[in-house]
């Protein structure tokens, strides 16, 4: 019995894995895309953009706050107690952001090294810290999530 419940939570955490990376994808896609929007272009000079052009960055806070509402109604939609909506969240939201980074660096070559500095977040303002600082996190999102479905579910 054990065994059959410590192999469904590593099917379901390997569906979890994979949406986040199709998300990451998407994301850095997305990204590629908009540099190369004149209106972008002139100012998005990689590895980091100092001003954001005034018309668009509404738009990419929504598209930022809306990618986060999506993570976040997965992990409702996935979790079934609190604890479990929690931990799903941050293991996608973990997943998706460094395979955000992953995605750019095979698609574009940036960043060619996790210290460039990144725009990481533009809500409420724009937040730029060094690319390994994002990951840093993201590892700790991992670890915490991992703990709770551990701890929670008994997998030991």
């Amino acid at each position: 019995m054990k065994n059959e419940i410590k192999k469904e939570f590593y099917i379901r955490l390997l569906l979890i894995t994979i949406f986040g990376i199709a998300m990451g994808l998407l994301e850095a896609i997305v990204v590629v895309y908009l540099r190369m929007i004149p209106a972008v272009k002139e100012y998005y000079i990689l590895p980091w953009a100092p001003h954001f052009p005034s018309e668009l960055l509404f738009t990419e806070q929504i598209r930022e706050a809306s990618t986060i509402v999506m993570l976040a109604a997965f992990a409702l939609l996935i979790g079934k107690k609190w604890w479990e909506k929690l931990a799903v969240f941050l293991w996608v939201f973990a997943i998706w952001d460094i395979f955000y980074y992953v995605s750019l660096y095979f698609l574009i070559s940036w960043p060619s090294s996790i210290l460039e500095m990144d725009v990481v977040f533009l809500i409420p303002i724009q937040w730029y810290v060094p690319v390994l600082s994002a990951i840093v996190v993201m590892i700790g999102f991992l670890m915490s999530s991992f703990y709770i479905f551990k701890k929670k579910c008994k997998l030991s």
